[in-house]
């Protein structure tokens, strides 16, 4: 039995992740610091919209990061499943060879 990764699933994933991604990046360019007010509420809300963009960024950066993972750790799942189908194709072809011979003999 020979174990296949998909590669093509991985990405699906990863790019339905980075189009999430990208409408964080989008969503950030909504927040607006009014530095003009003096008002303690508007600092207030200065800093809050300050803390939600440094959130979001950082939110934002881990995203991508998760993203090249699931894409590098698909890839070398893929690599693996074809040496592991080099290393056990043979042996697989014995054990066929070894059943059609075991057949035929009728036992």
């Amino acid at each position: 039995m020979v174990f296949f990764s998909s590669l093509d699933s991985a990405e699906k994933i990863a790019t339905k992740i980075g189009f999430a991604s990208d409408s964080l990046v989008a969503a950030k360019r909504n927040f607006i610091l009014d530095s003009r007010t003096t008002l303690t509420i508007n600092q207030t809300a200065q800093e809050i919209n300050g803390k939600a963009l440094q959130l979001l960024e950082s939110f934002n950066s881990e995203l991508n990061g998760f993203v090249n993972n699931i894409t590098s750790v698909a890839k070398e799942f893929e690599r693996n499943d074809v040496l592991i189908a080099q290393k056990i194709g043979p042996i697989q072809e014995m054990v066929e060879d070894m059943s059609t011979y075991i057949d035929a003999k009728g036992g």
